[in-house]
């Protein structure tokens, strides 16, 4: 994850939640930002969210014995240091 260039020049911090399912077969999908702040943030969670979903699977959630989908919610921090 990289600090957005405008939010370092603006010496702002910020937290991104965003949200995605994960598939019965471990794939990703359904991207989305729950908490949009700007400054760039919202542009590197989507980034992130992109390289999340590529290369690999997820395991998936398992409810009596069986795989399912699930919606999963993650938080981001942004905090600026000098």
């Amino acid at each position: 994850m990289r600090f957005p260039k405008e939010a370092a020049k603006r010496r702002v911090s910020g937290y991104v939640k965003w949200e995605f399912v994960v598939h019965k077969d471990g794939h990703l999908s359904d991207f989305r930002i729950i908490t949009p702040q700007g400054f760039g943030f919202d542009e590197e969670a989507m980034r992130v969210m992109k390289e999340y979903s590529t290369g690999y699977k997820w395991f998936p959630a398992t409810l009596v014995g069986e795989h399912v989908s699930e919606k999963v919610v993650i938080p981001l921090d942004f905090t600026y240091r000098q």
